[in-house]
């Protein structure tokens, strides 16, 4: 199953997710941008701080001080893990590339780096890799970032226009396949077979290495397939398969599309474990080998999934009108109910909780970058050290402990409100029910909102009616009146003009209750 690594098809398809959802529901335009920013980053926050938390502890307790080596490394050492004598090897750390002599340099930019979500290019030589894969979060920030100015073009410039639409899509596919090529072609024959020479000084090795990290971790290369996934939206919008006769074929081309992802699974699958000696089918010549260089086996791995984007593009386009057997495997109550709500704190939280059980089953061998890092510098180490039948126990760890973490999230948030009340005391007022409510909306969403929306088109539908109703009854809640709101009151509420009236309603009816 490791030679699905060669195949990572997944990673740009949450971006590409990521804008088509975000743009679907066809909200009016973007006025107020960094509001609308602040608000996205905001809603995602909170559990990202606590994943820092739990990484710096992890990170903490393998790099101290005491265990902190000058002598920075661009790769693995044969003494990182064992040392001659077959012995555990104890401990240690080194600095980041950018500060390699500097213990607290390094932490203190770590920290820094972490906590504003700057993991990536330009900024990832001046870190550690305290979470390994949280430079997703870092990518997906910058998405957002660029999310109101791209949606307000498409939405005001291309809207119901197939023809243009369409244009963008290809253009931007086409855009992608260049980047792609371009990339594997400038980096592939940059081989070298280590970072260093026999009388230890830095080789090309390191120049191909830096090159393909950076170009992996680079913002706009990630971000094409947001604004991708914001095209697509619109043309689904301008379009509307679902409600042509011929959406059922939609179904089978979601379908075909499936299968011919199994099917390429299956395909690397079988290939079974390659020889030290041996190459691997469906890889170019540059990166089929053991001997080739690392670090161009590791850019294929990464090309070799995104140039599928048209494929996995048409993919989400004929899964979004809801037919075929695959959207209906997807719609199962047990994913779309049970575990998706979980994935996100699965994401932030599987790399923590491994290393915990790998500490916890390995008589304290912990897991961590310098002790399982690679024959050339990334972002991650070497995988969970564990066998394969306890792939399941951490699996069900990991979505046990994120699901304890989803429900524990509102009273971190209600805790981290309180904590701001002591230092900002909050005015009692009877400021109007309508101005109350759009400012709570507009710092939910970062949409300004008319009384005539609909809860659609403020970007909060059913799934942000929960948290709207807990601000509510924290807002209108005084020393003289017991203000009690529940979902349920809002239920026939269409559109925020409507809320207000039961808002009021519910106020004139506590004070008449002298409550």
């Amino acid at each position: 199953f490791n030679n699905l690594r060669g195949w990572p098809w997944h990673v740009h398809v949450f971006f590409t997710l990521g804008g088509y959802s975000m743009a679907s529901p066809m909200n009016p335009t973007i006025q107020k941008k960094f509001s609308y920013f602040m608000a996205r980053i905001g809603s995602m926050y909170p559990m990202y701080a606590v994943a820092l938390t739990f990484g710096l502890f992890n990170l903490i307790i393998v790099c101290r001080p005491s265990t902190f080596r000058s002598d920075f490394h661009w790769e693995a050492q044969p003494d990182d893990l064992y040392l001659e004598d077959g012995s555990l090897a104890p401990l240690f750390c080194e600095g980041a590339p950018a500060t390699p002599n500097s213990y607290w340099g390094s932490l203190f930019l770590t920290i820094f780096t972490y906590i504003f979500g700057l993991a990536i290019t330009p900024f990832w030589p001046i870190a550690w890799w305290m979470g390994y894969y949280l430079w997703f979060s870092s990518m997906y920030y910058c998405c957002l970032a660029c999310f109101p100015v791209t949606y307000n073009y498409f939405y005001d410039k291309t809207r119901k226009n197939m023809r243009l639409l369409l244009i963008w899509l290809i253009g931007l596919l086409v855009a992608n396949a260049a980047i792609c090529t371009g990339a594997w072609f400038v980096w592939k024959d940059m081989e070298d077979y280590g970072n260093y020479d026999e009388e230890g000084n830095p080789t090309v090795g390191v120049v191909q290495n830096i090159g393909v990290l950076s170009f992996y971790l680079f913002g706009p290369i990630w971000q094409i397939y947001f604004v991708i996934g914001v095209a697509t939206a619109f043309l689904y919008d301008a379009h509307r398969p679902a409600e042509k006769h011929s959406a059922r074929r939609w179904g089978w081309v979601a379908d075909l599309i499936t299968s011919m992802m199994i099917g390429m699974s299956i395909a690397l699958v079988m290939q079974g474990v390659q020889p030290d000696d041996g190459e691997m089918h469906m890889r170019p010549d540059s990166a089929n080998q053991k001997t080739d260089s690392a670090s161009s086996n590791r850019l294929w791995d990464n090309i070799s999934g995104r140039i599928f984007a048209p494929l996995t593009t048409l993919w989400i386009y004929a899964l979004s009108t809801g037919q075929g057997f695959t959207a209906k495997m997807l719609r199962w109550k047990f994913l779309s109910k049970t575990l998706a709500p979980n994935a996100y704190n699965c994401f932030l939280f599987h790399q923590m909780v491994g290393q915990w059980y790998v500490a916890a089953t390995r008589n304290g061998k912990m897991w961590n970058w310098w002790r399982y890092r690679k024959d050339f510098y990334w972002f991650s180490p070497a995988p969970c050290p564990v066998e394969w039948y306890e792939y399941f126990y951490v699996v069900g760890l990991v979505v046990g402990f994120s699901r304890l973490m989803t429900i524990l999230e509102p009273i971190v948030s209600d805790k981290l409100s309180e904590l701001k009340g002591i230092f900002v005391t909050a005015e009692e007022n009877d400021e109007d029910t309508a101005t109350i409510l759009a400012e709570l909306i507009e710092g939910m969403t970062g949409i300004e909102p008319l009384m005539e929306y609909t809860l659609g088109e403020c970007g909060l539908a059913s799934i942000g009616v929960p948290v709207l109703v807990n601000l509510l009854n924290k807002n209108f809640l005084t020393k003289e009146r017991r203000f009690n709101i529940t979902a349920s009151d809002l239920v026939e509420a269409k559109t925020i003009g409507d809320m207000v009236e039961v808002v009021d309603a519910i106020k004139a009816l506590a004070g008449d209750q002298g409550v």
